[in-house]
């Protein structure tokens, strides 16, 4: 069965994308999420990025087949916390690093989610971090949270 619909984050202004056939009763549902906006012409809805946003969101679409874009099932999942000065300067060092090496907005968008998945894994300051650690993280998406050899490697 193909999802009516499908919520994906965009990460340029940090915004929740979706993207669904054009259906009234869902419009009314639409309109009850605080921050909504309609962009006609490419024909999606966003709204603020946040958790409790994204709670709604699925909260009012419960039962229908809604496909969840990765990105945010781990932005779902994940524990709040609150980036040190480091873990900024490390995340912005990385974003300049890859936008100078020319990849694509999405490689970039994936590839800095990982590093902010990995900074905030652990409890101790980036810069003490070595291979050890890695293999450990590595280790870690394998055995608890079961994820592919694609995507890890």
């Amino acid at each position: 069965m193909n999802p009516i619909s499908q919520i994906k984050l965009e990460r340029e202004d940090k915004r929740i994308k979706l993207t669904l056939p054009y259906n009234p009763t869902y419009i009314k549902k639409i309109k009850t999420i605080p921050g909504y906006r309609w962009h006609p012409d490419k024909k999606y809805w966003s709204f603020p990025y946040s958790k409790d946003t994204l709670k709604k969101i699925l909260s009012i679409f419960k039962g229908e087949n809604i496909q969840l874009d990765s990105a945010l099932q781990v932005f779902l999942n994940q524990k709040s916390y609150k980036q040190t000065p480091n873990q900024i300067q490390i995340i912005e060092a990385v974003k300049k690093e890859l936008k100078l090496r020319g990849y694509s907005q999405n490689t970039r968008k994936v590839y800095l989610h990982h590093v902010e998945r990995y900074i905030s894994y652990f409890v101790k300051g980036p810069k003490e971090l070595d291979g050890k650690h890695i293999r450990d993280y590595m280790l870690y998406l394998i055995d608890k949270k079961k994820v592919s050899r694609s995507y890890h490697d």
